[in-house]
């Protein structure tokens, strides 16, 4: 719609330029030639910041994992059966630096990727039973997203050099770990 405000908004201009030559504009058209210039301009904003934000969609993030989590979970397993065992994640050795000021018993969020996870449904049964009604996946913590990212909130059990023992994580064993962030 935008765009075709702007060619109505230029149609306008210059049918309103071929009627008057430059040096002999009436002041009261003058007024709605700049009337129209300065709507054009507006029009030209609003169409840019919203391709700007629709371009969102074609960008590319580059993202790389931080370490991984080790646990006994091979298979997905109910999230409550995962969270209530201890894991651990190994992080990558060159990051340990920034693990200083994290310490025994805090709560950190892990950010992961559900890098098992093909595909995605934009309505979804909650945890796949079919016995309760579909909810959009914005509204679940289902692995089949648009973007397979995972968040969970975990007990820092222990920290020794660049590996992390905690509980309440729902990853498998192998899933890539993204970031670290402190809970609260």
């Amino acid at each position: 719609m935008p765009k075709e405000k702007i060619e109505e908004i230029k149609k306008q201009l210059a049918d309103l330029k071929k009627r008057w030559p430059a040096h002999s504009v009436p002041p009261a058209m003058m007024a709605q030639l700049d009337d129209l210039e300065t709507a054009l301009s507006q029009e030209m904003n609003a169409h840019n910041a919203l391709s700007e934000v629709l371009d969102i969609e074609s960008r590319v993030f580059e993202v790389r994992a931080i370490g991984r989590v080790e646990n006994a979970f091979d298979e997905p397993a109910p999230p409550e059966d995962i969270r209530s065992c201890e894991s651990t994640i190994i992080l990558d050795p060159h990051l340990a630096e920034g693990l200083q000021g994290l310490e025994k018993e805090n709560r950190i969020m892990v950010v992961f990727y559900f890098h098992r996870s093909e595909g995605y449904d934009l309505l979804q049964h909650p945890r796949g039973d079919e016995s309760r009604p579909k909810r959009g996946v914005f509204a679940l913590c289902s692995p089949r997203r648009p973007n397979p990212i995972g968040v969970t909130v975990v007990d820092l059990l222990g920290i020794q050099d660049n590996i992390l023992r905690v509980r309440g994580l729902d990853a498998i064993n192998g899933t890539p770990v993204l970031d670290l962030k402190p809970a609260g």
